[in-house]
């Protein structure tokens, strides 16, 4: 049995069982030596979680963090090679909230469901909505919120627009395995903390059934799950709480034309970010992964966008935002086109009129 632990690596004596060790080097997956120095790192702690709970199973310490980051690419690459040889069960106490990451994180994923990996995520520990833990057939994991779970417990509590696999709540309290080891206080609350609980369960079923399948594996969790305690946040599609200021362009485009403006923005060296709300356009961030049910576009959204890709400018393919969430629309009119900002009315003839009056206006 071997579970991979993704995360930033494991010190083996945090571990019960054995450990092997990869890296990345030269965008390949390579063995590795392991933490040289007694150090309590993330992946430590998901470890011992782990090995705490199910014995006799290989733990497979995969670091592709440095300096506290890692790039979706380094992600895929541990992915694939766990599919290549023969992993279990794959935690991952980290996802994203950017869709360009989600779309290839996803494609990945769908494959290794397929083929009878096991993969538990922890959500985004400010309740966001965040993959891989809400794809479809990956245990979805966050922290108990009220007390009522004792540690080594878990449940499942609803949270609207996700699956039940994506709906399980655990509890882990850390100075039962590390208490001696924690050098500074780690939130026991943390999502990160709670998901190797859900991937040694995984395991201890697999351990018994090898050939378990997706919907077994779920009914032995559900069976094994306790009822009528444990809370845990809503998860949301935005930050509602983050103190993030608008202080970049907001513009919104009804015509076509957005792509030259933005040709020319980005050849200025500006980073420019488009969101639609247009179900059928593949090039942009779709709007749905941020709004709401009723669509509409709110500053907590802009918000949520600017914290998430860091834009110089955010234009937006949209009628659903008030009219004071946006410094400029820009519309076809007749041959031409207007550019409005507040009440001024501004007429254009070109991609490159437009483009200039928005660096007039904001420079």
């Amino acid at each position: 049995m071997k579970i991979a632990i993704i995360d930033d690596g494991v010190y083996d004596e945090y571990v019960k069982g054995n450990v092997s060790h990869y890296s990345i080097e030269n965008k390949k997956i390579v063995e590795a030596v392991g933490l040289s120095e007694r150090k309590i790192t993330h992946g430590s702690i998901c470890a011992n979680i782990v090995s705490n709970i199910v014995l006799d199973v290989e733990i497979v310490d995969i670091n592709i963090f440095q300096s506290k980051r890692a790039c979706v690419k380094d992600a895929i690459l541990a992915l694939e090679w766990c599919s290549e040889n023969s992993v279990n069960v794959v935690n991952m106490s980290f996802g994203t909230l950017n869709y360009w990451d989600y779309k290839i994180l996803k494609e990945q994923v769908e494959k290794m469901v397929s083929e009878g990996c096991y993969i538990v995520a922890a959500f985004n520990n400010y309740g966001i909505k965040s993959y891989p833990a809400a794809l479809e057939k990956v245990f979805g994991v966050r922290a108990d919120q009220g007390g009522g779970l004792r540690s080594g417990e878990f449940t499942f509590i609803k949270s609207r627009g996700l699956r039940k696999e994506n709906c399980v709540v655990a509890c882990w309290d850390l100075d039962i395995s590390m208490k001696d080891e924690l050098a500074y206080k780690i939130s026991s609350r943390s999502n990160s903390f709670v998901a190797p609980v859900i991937t040694a369960e995984v395991a201890t079923i697999l351990k018994c059934d090898p050939s378990a399948e997706f919907e077994k594996v779920l009914h032995f969790l559900e069976k094994g799950a306790v009822h009528g305690r444990g809370m845990a946040k809503a998860v949301k599609k935005i930050f509602s709480l983050t103190d993030t200021t608008i202080n970049i362009p907001v513009i919104v485009f009804k015509s076509k034309m957005y792509k030259e403006v933005i040709r020319k923005l980005e050849k200025e060296g500006y980073n420019v970010i488009v969101a639609t709300d247009s179900s059928a356009d593949k090039e942009n961030i779709p709007l749905t992964m941020y709004c709401e049910e009723n669509g509409m576009v709110t500053r907590d959204v802009l918000k949520t966008l600017i914290e998430v890709y860091a834009p110089d400018i955010l234009i937006l393919l949209t009628d659903n935002i008030a009219n004071e969430e946006v410094d400029i629309w820009v519309m076809e009119v007749g041959q031409g086109y207007q550019l409005k900002q507040g009440k001024k009315v501004y007429k254009c003839k070109s991609g490159e009129d437009i483009y200039q009056l928005i660096c007039d206006i904001f420079n």
